[in-house]
């Protein structure tokens, strides 16, 4: 009889991502049911007597209630979501807890504590996936979800690339606010700005992908990184910043380009910490003016690159060999997939 298994998720994972039914649901789908469902961020759910296991999904476990302590827990973490945890936290969880790593530092923290622990990592089935095109030259694809980095550095990658086109998504993630949002005019130079809005429609969405062949991933931490993963699919170059989950993918300057960052070099300081450590080395603070100018043009990634060495690329090359060594990829995720049903529906803690 198939097992049927709880796995809770934050709203928005329900709502306007698919990570955790490809991650979660579909590929558990021959060897149990996993009913997915919302649960608001700081919510707990009624923790029953049933001796099945519950899997969180980036939603943090409810480690301090007496009673869900005692429960068989799968979590998932995402990286971005529990990066700032110290040691000392991981410690806490109770030893019996399962940890499903999707990235390497997750997995080396859960180890670290003593925890039943998992490592993943997920890749798509590119057979399903048109390979990207670059007949029409070079098109680039940003979506703003964190701030990560400002126009000026769109206008000096479109510039340095020759990008034809810069398909630019405005949408901040939720809890970000005006402070990282920015538009964009119609042009940078000599590339044209189009939107890429969400849709919901599988044939708009794949129009929309097929026009383009580089990404700038969007944010400078990922739990695992769905739209790097299926650029990397489709056969897009990618650029990103130097941490996890990108540089897990991406081997630097063969399927995917790693962006230098002096941040990346102090991975604990804030983002405000480190604009205020630039600022300090590039302008006086009595030149209060050029200060103020200058902070609203910083995101994580400024325009302090080899731009020379970006410009040398050879995007497509890169984009072939990101399809490549995805392909190879997807064979190890899914020689994992029973070994990670067994660890999700098992009702042993062993």
């Amino acid at each position: 009889m198939s097992r049927m298994v709880t796995a809770y998720a934050l709203p928005w994972h329900l709502k306007e991502s698919s990570a955790f039914h490809e991650i979660l649901v579909q590929p558990l789908t021959n060897y149990g049911h996993v009913a997915l469902q919302a649960l608001p961020d700081g919510q707990i759910p009624a923790a029953s007597g049933s001796d099945e296991a519950v899997v969180f999904c980036q939603v943090v476990p409810p480690w301090q209630d007496a009673e869900w302590r005692k429960r068989k827990v799968v979590w998932i973490p995402m990286w971005d979501h529990i990066s700032a945890w110290p040691d000392a936290r991981w410690s806490e969880l109770p030893k019996t807890w399962r940890i499903a790593a999707f990235s390497e530092p997750v997995f080396d923290r859960a180890r670290r504590a003593g925890l039943p622990v998992l490592r993943l990592q997920y890749f798509k089935d590119i057979s399903g996936l048109p390979e990207s095109s670059w007949q029409d030259g070079i098109s680039v694809m940003y979506w703003n979800r964190v701030g990560m980095v400002r126009p000026n550095f769109l206008r000096r990658l479109c510039e340095v690339l020759n990008a034809k086109n810069l398909y630019f998504r405005d949408e901040v993630d939720p809890g970000y606010g005006k402070a990282r949002y920015f538009d964009l005019p119609s042009q940078l130079g000599s590339t044209r700005v189009q939107r890429f809005p969400y849709t919901a429609n599988r044939q708009q969405y794949e129009e929309q992908w097929s026009c383009i062949n580089v990404l700038v991933a969007p944010r400078p931490l990922e739990g695992m990184g769905l739209l790097t993963v299926e650029a990397l699919a489709r056969g897009c170059a990618v650029l990103a910043f130097n941490a996890p989950t990108m540089n897990e993918y991406i081997q630097h300057g063969q399927n995917g380009y790693l962006l230098d960052s002096l941040r990346a070099r102090w991975a604990g300081m804030s983002t405000t910490c480190f604009n205020r450590w630039w600022l300090d080395k590039c302008v006086p603070r009595e030149k209060s003016r050029r200060r103020k100018a200058l902070q609203g043009s910083l995101g994580l990634l400024t325009v302090v690159q080899d731009w020379q060495a970006l410009r040398r690329l050879d995007l497509k090359q890169m984009g072939a060999c990101a399809r490549v060594s995805h392909g190879m990829g997807y064979q190890r995720w899914q020689q994992s997939i029973p070994l990670y049903a067994d660890f999700v529906l098992r009702s042993d803690v062993a």
